[in-house]
């Protein structure tokens, strides 16, 4: 599932059967970052944001950064997949990576958890995989010297 959160673009990948189907779209994770992106927003913003799809009505939302708990979402006015929590950017705009979960749960008793690690600066962290090494080397030349 694919979100875009002012001009920020988040993503999260599923399995068809899970009950409750969450992507964190602010602050969006710091191995995602792109600088192609208006990162300055990140530390403009006032709420967490979360877009969850649940075939049962969400009744918990509840957020912590860095193992405290900072509160329950509320549903968006506007959007009834969109769940928010006020929050003060600034105080985690130190240009350390922090740790967002998010745990949910609807009216059936179903839970999710979901995390992402988020820096609010506007660097961008490159993470060297096993496959982005792969996609990154040019293997015509590799194969043509072996």
């Amino acid at each position: 599932m694919i979100t875009i959160d002012s001009g920020i673009l988040s993503f999260e990948d599923f399995r068809f059967d899970q009950p409750i189907y969450p992507v964190i779209s602010n602050p969006k994770a710091a191995k995602f970052k792109t600088p192609r992106e208006p990162l300055d927003r990140l530390s403009q913003s006032t709420h967490i944001r979360v877009v969850v799809f649940s075939k049962w009505p969400i009744v918990d939302v509840n957020v912590s950064i860095d193992s405290k708990y900072l509160g329950n979402a509320i549903q968006s006015i506007d959007n009834k997949n969109l769940y928010v929590l006020p929050w003060d950017a600034n105080f985690y705009n130190d240009g350390h990576l922090h740790k967002l979960k998010i745990e949910i749960k609807d009216n059936q008793n179903n839970k999710i958890k979901t995390e992402n690690e988020f820096s609010l600066s506007t660097t961008t962290i490159t993470v060297w995989t096993r496959s982005k090494f792969v996609l990154s080397i040019h293997w015509p030349t590799i194969v043509k010297k072996i």
